[in-house]
């Protein structure tokens, strides 16, 4: 599902790398931990929607995650995250930006009949069980601040913790879309037991800003609307009549860039606040 073709990808290695004929490299270097890291994208003059970003974003997300991890070991830390251990896919309020909701849709419905069904079936009892719950109220008075990285513990976490319910793409302890997984949850790293996940005190490996964030804000300056975040368990009601949205394309080029100036103000307001 991942693997699908997109016109922007991430260039872990650059100098190394060959540039694909037909496209265009660009380039932009962000503060983050200690140090400054280069991010690289080769860009097709190509048309794209939102969710044709997700490629590029996952790896730059994981490229950063794992220089944090490398970080936090160096320092004596041990990652507790192991398959299998599922407080946080329990315990957790998870959101998402409109370009990883449209993607976990289109993977979702990219399925063969019965895993669709399946997923279909699970994020509308999800979807469902929240407009019922104090959850739903809570969470429309968020404000759209990442200061929790992850943007998982917010205002409407007191709710949660009442109604809370397992992710609905949660499968015998596994996730059962994991390659689409929200960017939130691949940040999501501690080097304490699970038990303080589930008591929501956990240690968390530091990681300066979100991709969530950034994709949210990314999408609402290429739409011309206000950043939003979408509960990972709301999606489908969420996306109802939103398929001409879902559809819309721009030239690669000109998002790509885009989204490179957004990357480099997250990054640079998060040095700033060290």
């Amino acid at each position: 599902m991942p693997g699908k073709d997109s016109p922007v990808r991430f260039v872990s290695e650059p100098d190394s790398a060959p540039q694909p004929s037909g496209s265009r490299r660009m380039s932009t270097d962000l503060p983050f931990l200690d140090g400054t890291e280069t991010v690289t994208l080769d860009v097709r003059d190509a048309r794209m929607g939102l969710s044709g970003i997700m490629p590029a974003a996952w790896a730059i997300s994981e490229h950063l995650t794992d220089l944090a991890v490398e970080r936090e070991i160096a320092q004596g830390g041990e990652i507790s995250c192991r398959k299998g251990c599922d407080e946080c896919c329990r315990a957790y309020f998870v959101t998402c930006s409109p370009p990883e909701a449209f993607r976990i849709l289109d993977d979702v419905n990219s399925l063969g009949s019965s895993a669709k069904q399946r997923h279909l079936s699970s994020l509308a009892v999800a979807a469902d069980r929240y407009a019922k719950s104090g959850v739903a109220q809570a969470a429309a008075a968020r404000d759209s601040d990442d200061s929790n990285a992850g943007s998982n513990i917010d205002i409407s976490a007191a709710y949660w913790r009442e109604n809370k319910f397992d992710c609905p793409i949660l499968r015998d302890g596994a996730c059962s879309l994991y390659e689409s997984r929200p960017t939130a949850c691949r940040e999501f790293l501690v080097t304490s037991p699970a038990e303080l996940c589930a008591s929501y005190n956990p240690a968390r490996v530091p990681i300066p800003f979100s991709m969530e964030m950034t994709l949210s804000i990314w999408a609402g300056r290429i739409e011309q609307l206000k950043p939003t975040m979408i509960p990972l368990v709301n999606i489908l009601a969420w996306s109802t009549n939103k398929a001409t949205r879902a559809a819309r394309t721009w030239r690669a080029p000109q998002i790509a860039r885009t989204f490179l100036e957004v990357l480099t103000e997250r990054a640079e307001t998060a040095a700033e606040r060290k």
